[in-house]
């Protein structure tokens, strides 16, 4: 969906797949998913590119 460049140690899913955070090994990141934004999101859309849709994610 899309790729955060960060060396993370683990991938940590709220309950109702909203959020997650992101452990690295001297800090986190939590993040809120879009999935809306991804389902309508075609693969030909200028927002789609090799890194993945950029607005797929927030930081929370």
């Amino acid at each position: 969906i899309r790729r955060i460049e960060v060396n993370a140690k683990q991938a940590i899913w709220s309950e109702n797949g909203q959020l997650v955070a992101v452990v690295t090994e001297d800090s986190f990141y939590v993040l809120q998913y879009s999935p809306d934004i991804v389902a309508n999101t075609p693969d030909s859309s200028p927002n789609y590119s090799e890194d993945g849709i950029e607005s797929a994610f927030e930081v929370s």
